[in-house]
């Protein structure tokens, strides 16, 4: 008798942009039920927006958060790759860093850079 292979787990990441919130939820596909791992917020934000849009890095180790609130925001987290959890990266200095600041924006520190290609 062979033994089935394990299922990796599923996890969800949910904005809600009425309290500035991210939630790290976890997905029991057996149950079709939802955990919450882990409840993160993001501070400074003095009135909602109407949404937070959200996307992964294409390798999954970051989650990029933007708010439509008063400010906007636009953060960055670094995904634990085993237990899914969110954190706050520090801060890595640069030359546009008066930009960052208008934005509020943390990358991770091996983040590469994006480079504008022109193509001909």
């Amino acid at each position: 008798m062979m033994a089935s292979p394990a299922r990796a787990a599923t996890f969800v990441y949910v904005g809600n942009a009425e309290s500035n919130d991210i939630y790290v939820l976890e997905l029991d596909r057996q149950r079709s039920d939802l955990t919450v791992v882990e409840k993160v917020s993001i501070p400074g934000i003095e009135k909602p927006g109407s949404s937070m849009p959200m996307a992964l890095s294409p390798d999954r180790h970051f989650l990029y958060v933007g708010t439509r609130g008063e400010p906007k925001v636009a953060a960055g987290f670094a995904i634990d790759p085993t237990t899914a959890r969110v954190r706050r990266p520090q801060r890595r200095r640069t030359s546009s860093d008066r930009l960052r600041r208008r934005l509020d924006l943390e990358l991770p520190l091996d983040v590469p850079r994006l480079v504008h290609r022109t193509h001909t």
